[in-house]
């Protein structure tokens, strides 16, 4: 295109002409093919900034209305204008799907002069527009692991890594004559529209009601979509854990069975081998005769699926508190780290339930360790009262007893701890304060 040079600043594109004087010493041409902007790729502005006296100028190029991440000057952003002479520049626009923002944009290029540190000239706003680029991921995360009938809990986690808010609902669907589906009446959630930032997540409880367990193992699809205003193309059925297995009997034999083994190893290395052996073979033959009369007793899956639901069961794997004492580790006390605390808990609370808190945060850490790599240094812990440093003591009166907590960190990575465990400290119901050890 051209674009003829008159007094202070000129911006082309096709019809448009904007012309702002500031310094009639310096001129500045800013020309541009397309206002709309395209992702992951080079989008190219070419810049010419001509010196009308005789004297060369120190200057320096910079763009207000866009960060540095978007915005970047080839060669450089400070140039030496010779006397009577020109330079040219190309600045380059990348944008990617999440960032700017979708919709219109303003910005401006300005030349200041690098010895005075006055703005020489500058353009008037050029208008640019990022296009939507929506993306919804999906995840629903079980809490323990399922095997006997009962209500298990389940989080559904989404999270907007598009580059525009997002209106969306969960909800439950029913599947006609779909095998292996969980009824929809056994599946709990609010339904109900909100709005979704980029880049936040968000989490909505879940309860999820399985049949009474049978021999082999089994793998429902749990059905649950997500609704998403005025993109039909995104949300969708979830992206990951809408298959969810439930254990069968002979998976939890086994799984009793080592268990039982590897105490038994243990005991017998401070006992006599033959005590051990009979002790093992005779608690085998009881847990098999055992597990052998319940399933005898256990009514079929189709009586399950239509019966009316009473008192749930204890889940296996953690799903119900416990009296079992908590174990409890120290928190080193030191200057230049700090620690996440996930959950005070108070005597009462510790005394019931603190041990199956303690597992169903450590498997949540897990969850997310192999998601952010970052964490995989740093563990779960559990500290009484005395164990943990002052700084904890300061941020919780004397009623809480017991602390759940992630660390210690260094200074450096402690404030992305809470958004690598996806906790975003004040956020969506979640308990996630940063403190530091000394």
């Amino acid at each position: 295109m051209d674009v003829f040079d008159n007094v202070g600043v000129q911006v082309g594109n096709g019809n448009q002409l904007n012309i702002h004087a500031v310094d009639n010493d310096v001129g500045l041409i800013v020309r541009h093919g397309s206002e709309q902007i395209a992702f992951e790729r080079d989008n190219r502005f070419y810049l010419e900034i001509s010196n009308r006296t005789s004297s060369p100028k120190r200057l320096e190029l910079r763009i207000e209305g866009l960060r540095e991440t978007v915005a970047t000057l080839h060669p450089d952003k400070t140039i030496y204008l010779p006397g009577d002479g020109t330079v040219e520049c190309t600045l380059i626009l990348r944008c990617t799907v999440t960032e700017p923002m979708a919709g219109p944009h303003p910005f401006r290029v300005v030349v200041i002069d690098r010895d005075t540190a006055r703005v020489r000239v500058q353009s008037e706003q050029i208008r640019i527009t990022i296009p939507a680029n929506p993306v919804l991921a999906s995840q629903l995360i079980l809490h323990s692991r399922v095997s006997s009938a009962g209500t298990y809990n389940a989080s559904l986690e989404l999270t907007n890594n598009g580059n525009g808010e997002l209106h969306v609902r969960p909800r439950v669907h029913e599947l006609l004559n779909a095998a292996d589906v969980l009824p929809n009446k056994g599946v709990r959630l609010q339904s109900e529209w909100f709005n979704l930032l980029p880049g936040k997540p968000a989490e909505i409880p879940v309860e999820i009601d399985f049949p009474n367990q049978e021999w082999a193992d089994r793998t429902w699809t749990v059905p649950i979509s997500i609704e998403v205003e005025d993109h039909q193309t995104v949300g969708g059925v979830l992206d990951g854990g809408s298959e969810i297995t439930q254990y069968g009997v002979s998976s939890d034999l086994g799984r009793a069975a080592a268990d039982l083994a590897s105490r038994f190893r243990s005991w017998n290395r401070h006992h006599h081998r033959v005590r051990g052996i009979w002790l093992l073979v005779c608690g085998l033959l009881l847990l098999i005769a055992g597990v052998w009369i319940g399933s005898a007793g256990a009514p079929s899956d189709a009586e399950s699926m239509v019966a009316p639901r009473t008192a749930s069961p204890t889940p296996a794997a953690g799903a119900a508190p416990s009296a079992t004492e908590v174990p409890n580790t120290a928190m080193p006390c030191q200057s230049g780290t700090f620690v996440a605390m996930l959950k005070p808990l108070t005597a009462d609370e510790a005394k019931a339930h603190g041990a199956w808190l303690l597992k169903v945060e450590t498997a949540r850490f897990q969850h997310w360790a192999e998601v952010n790599p970052v964490l995989s240094t740093y563990a779960i812990h559990a500290s009484t009262r005395d164990e943990v440093c002052s700084t904890v003591l300061d941020k919780y009166g004397p009623t809480y007893t017991t602390f759940i907590w992630v660390g210690p960190v260094p200074s450096q990575e402690g404030p992305m701890l809470c958004t690598h465990l996806n906790r975003p400290p004040g956020g969506n119901g979640y308990d996630c304060m940063l403190l530091a050890t000394a």
